[in-house]
């Protein structure tokens, strides 16, 4: 539940953004460019006490506007739903057989970037566009879930930081019409616990995906 919730939210800023863009289409606004995005995400954590952590599926949704800053230079901010977190295995040394036993970290995040982008022609028929940029980004729910066996359990992690700071890179590249295919991956900085000494854990994603200007 809510999960439906957090992404029909986002997909309702999503239009309310194009609609704002669509209203600005005049004067200076007249070169403004809206659209939404969406696709799948694989995260993990890097840090010095993440490296025995999996890559973890997820999704990503979110919508961004166009402002012109100079010739071949853009303005992009952006609002996403992206989920993150983490899958680990790990022998029960309580299993009399040595099971194998797997813990997840699901963590959702609403992310707010600030991106340049700029074009980059390489022939007549391609020319990628590359943003990057910082990211800040919101943590709206996480859990923890562990499976021994056939027993799953999942509980609320209340100790994961609810401000992170992160950046982001990637490339948009044409494909047919206003449609785009969208890479990008980004990395956060300071560390997923929240605790007076965290361990150095922090936020990880890929994102593929597909981009549709308005």
């Amino acid at each position: 539940m809510m999960r439906r919730f957090i992404l029909g939210s986002v997909l309702a800023l999503a239009v309310s953004v194009v609609v704002q863009a669509g209203q600005l289409q005049t004067g200076f606004f007249k070169n403004i460019d809206a659209g939404a995005m969406g696709g799948l995400s694989m995260s993990r954590m890097w840090g010095l006490e993440a490296k025995d952590k999996l890559w973890k599926p997820g999704g990503w949704l979110g919508a961004y506007i166009l402002f012109p800053v100079a010739d071949n230079l853009y303005l992009r901010p952006e609002v996403n739903f992206t989920m993150r977190g983490y899958r680990y295995s790990y022998t029960n040394e309580s299993d009399l057989h040595n099971d194998r036993s797997n813990a997840s970290l699901d963590l959702n995040y609403l992310d707010f970037p600030l991106l340049l982008q700029f074009a980059v022609p390489i022939d007549e028929k391609l020319t990628p566009e590359i943003f990057l940029g910082p990211v800040v980004s919101r943590n709206i729910s996480a859990v923890a879930r562990t499976k021994v066996g056939e027993t799953l359990t999942s509980n609320e992690a209340d100790n994961i930081r609810k401000i992170d700071l992160g950046i982001v890179a990637g490339v948009r590249i044409p494909y047919r019409g206003r449609f785009y295919i969208n890479l990008r991956g980004g990395f956060g900085i300071l560390s997923v616990i929240d605790v007076e000494h965290p361990p150095e854990k922090r936020n990880l994603w890929l994102i593929a995906g597909g981009e549709y200007c308005f």
